[in-house]
């Protein structure tokens, strides 16, 4: 039989007054239509299949098939969409990269033109007669300026039998016995819990070093003021001003990367914020005061941020300290967890949601899990606070010393005691960064006088404890010539507070 008859039936049609036979007939060859229709769509070119359920398969697979396909489109989109944003992130850096270094190349030139401009003070050569040089030697001066050089004042030296030196240790005295600095009384006031400073030079200059022959031979005095344009930053007093210190110095340089987050892009490789805050206590060991401490100082950063709030993830060194740490945290935006369980799980979805990484307290056999995980939260923040190491240790870490070395400190405070056989002091190491600049700020190092900490000297970089012996010792060996040790204190803080 013909599949074509088999499928639409009989040819004889039905009446207007057909049976209920008739209709049924009917909607079974308009549903075999509908099959033979659906059955060319799948197979074009084919004959029709006359099995119905391999149509209905066979459909069913062709939709799979479809919506797999339009998934995958979906994807590409929204990854092309994704590249566009960064390729306009980039073109956004690049643009303002091009302003800046156009900026630099004008004020480059506009300072070039500067240089090469004829000076004010002095005259073109033309326009000095000839005899002002021979006249200048019939002074007697043993300096004559060159007159004839273009642009700079020059000084040339004359031979000593040309002109009388007999009395120049009484006409002409040496600069350093006529000049005198005098220092007025420094003043000092305390605004916004920083020492403001301002301090007077007086410098006296006998006015017959300018003009032996013509002016009478009296003093003239200038005053001058001098300010500082930074006020130093005053270490703390008691623990909870140190704490408080820190928070405040971190919360405003996590502000700026947590409110513009930047994509990394193919051009440039961004850098990521590595920050380090050091507040050593006596007890650190025991977990239940660490892990007060953790929350007097991430429990409520004062982060502003648009948006969303900035969520904290705190790995501890071990499971018993993440454990009493969940208990002692209430808050929704600090999570916790120990470093020890990404040493063999890379599961980064808990690393992923978290705005900033903080290592807790990390001991040297994790250095190598810590770079790990560092690079998984690539480019977000990441902490290290009060590590169990110390910096004269880290030239030891071989390979991993170039991890450690890439975490800058933002705030630190330690303990210091200088012991001599007669004598012993007090100090303190101290740097912290203000007003979320990383650059420019220096290392302090204080000794206390008279139940006061003053600043005794300074270094661009974190000095080592042989540097500090040599600071301190000359300091003692003003009081008490024999200095027997220097050594750092962790207990300077709760010292402070008055805990022993």
């Amino acid at each position: 039989m013909d599949s074509d008859v088999w499928l639409r039936g009989r040819p004889e049609s039905c009446g207007a007054s057909s049976s209920k036979a008739c209709r049924e007939k009917l909607r079974r060859d308009r549903l075999n239509d509908k099959f033979m229709e659906l059955g060319s769509i799948l197979d074009p070119g084919r004959p029709p299949k006359i099995d119905k359920a391999a149509i209905l398969v066979d459909a069913a697979r062709m939709v799979t098939q479809l919506r797999g396909e339009a998934q995958k489109l979906k994807d590409s989109t929204l990854s092309l969409q994704e590249k566009i944003k960064e390729l306009k992130a980039e073109k956004n850096e690049l643009r303002d990269e091009k302003q800046r270094l156009k900026a630099e190349k004008e004020k480059l030139e506009q300072q070039l033109k500067t240089m090469n401009a004829q000076p004010g003070f002095l005259p073109p050569p033309s326009a000095i007669p000839a005899a002002f040089a021979a006249q200048g030697q019939a002074a007697g001066n043993k300096l004559v300026p060159v007159i004839s050089y273009p642009g700079v004042a020059m000084w040339q030296f004359m031979p000593p039998a040309a002109v009388d030196t007999s009395q120049d240790h009484v006409l002409r005295p040496p600069l350093a016995a006529l000049l005198q600095c005098i220092q007025l009384p420094l003043r000092e006031g305390i605004v916004g819990g920083q020492i403001k400073s301002s301090w007077h030079l007086l410098f006296i200059i006998p006015t017959s070093l300018l003009s032996p022959q013509n002016l009478p031979r009296t003093t003239k005095i200038v005053l001058l003021s001098t300010r500082p344009s930074i006020s130093s930053p005053t270490p703390p007093t008691s623990k909870e001003e140190a704490i408080l210190q820190a928070k405040t110095s971190l919360s405003a340089i996590l502000e700026k990367p947590l409110n513009n987050p930047k994509l990394a892009g193919k051009l440039k490789k961004l850098k990521q914020p590595r920050l380090r805050v050091e507040i050593p206590v006596v007890d650190d060991d025991s977990p239940v005061s660490l892990t007060q401490l953790a929350l007097q100082v991430f429990g409520d950063l004062p982060i502003k941020r648009k948006g969303s709030p900035v969520k904290v993830l705190i790995l501890w060194r071990n499971p018993n300290l993440t454990e009493i740490a969940n208990e002692t945290f209430d808050s929704n935006l600090v999570e916790h967890s120990d470093i020890s369980s990404y040493a063999s799980n890379y599961d980064a979805r808990d690393l992923n949601s978290a705005d900033v990484g903080v290592f807790l307290a990390p001991e040297t056999s994790q250095l190598e899990v810590m770079e790990r995980i560092s690079d998984i939260l690539y480019p977000k923040p990441v902490v290290i606070f009060n590590p169990r190491w110390g910096f004269e240790e880290e030239n030891s870490f071989q390979g991993l010393g170039g991890f450690v070395r890439s975490f800058e400190v933002v705030y630190s405070f330690m303990g210091l005691e200088v012991r001599g056989v007669l004598s012993k002091r007090k100090g303190v190491i101290f740097k912290c960064v203000r007003h979320g600049v990383l650059s420019g700020e220096k290392w302090s190092v204080l000794v206390e006088e008279e139940g006061e900490l003053k600043l005794v000297s300074s270094f661009k970089a974190r000095p080592s404890i042989t540097e500090v012996e040599t600071v301190l010792y000359n300091l003692m060996a003003i009081n008490s010539p024999i200095t027997k040790s220097a050594k750092f204190l962790k207990d300077l803080v709760s010292n402070v507070t008055g805990k022993k």
